[in-house]
C-alpha cells in the first residue's frame, strides 16, 4: 500500500532510479549504517533519465550492504535505456529473479547470511 499509493513515489510513471536513488539518499543516508541492507527492486531503466550511479553508491557506502533484485536478463543489460551495467559496478549484489522460486532463494540466502 505504501509503494503505491503515492507517498514515495508515482508508480504509474516510467521508472527514473537515478531520482529514486538521490530522494532516498536525501531522506534516508543518515538512518543507513553497517547493519542496513538495502534491497532495491527493479529493472534499471531509466528511460533516458540520468542514471545517478554517485547516489547509489554513496548508500552502498554507508550501508552493510546493496542487493539489487532485477528482473531483467543480463543479456537485456546492454539494450535500450538500461542502467544495470552501472548500477551493478555500486551494488553489493545482483540477482536476476523472474519466478517466485528465484525470489524465494534469494530471500533465504539473505536469511542464512544474517543469522
Amino acid at each position: 500500500e505504501e509503494i503505491f499509493s503515492g507517498r514515495i513515489l508515482d508508480a504509474d510513471v516510467n521508472s527514473d532510479f537515478g531520482q529514486a536513488a538521490e530522494q532516498f539518499k536525501d531522506r534516508y543516508l543518515p538512518t543507513i549504517n553497517h547493519r542496513t541492507t538495502v534491497v532495491i527492486l527493479g529493472d534499471g531503466r531509466n528511460n533516458g533519465k540520468h542514471h545517478n550511479a554517485e547516489a547509489l553508491e554513496e548508500i552502498t557506502q554507508h550501508a552493510r550492504q546493496t542487493i539489487w533484485i532485477t528482473p531483467e536478463p543480463r543479456w537485456g543489460w546492454t539494450l535500450g535505456s538500461c542502467d544495470m551495467p552501472l548500477y551493478e559496478k555500486v551494488c553489493d549484489r545482483v540477482e536476476v529473479v523472474r519466478t517466485v522460486d528465484q525470489l524465494a532463494g534469494v530471500a533465504e540466502e539473505l536469511v542464512k547470511v544474517r543469522a
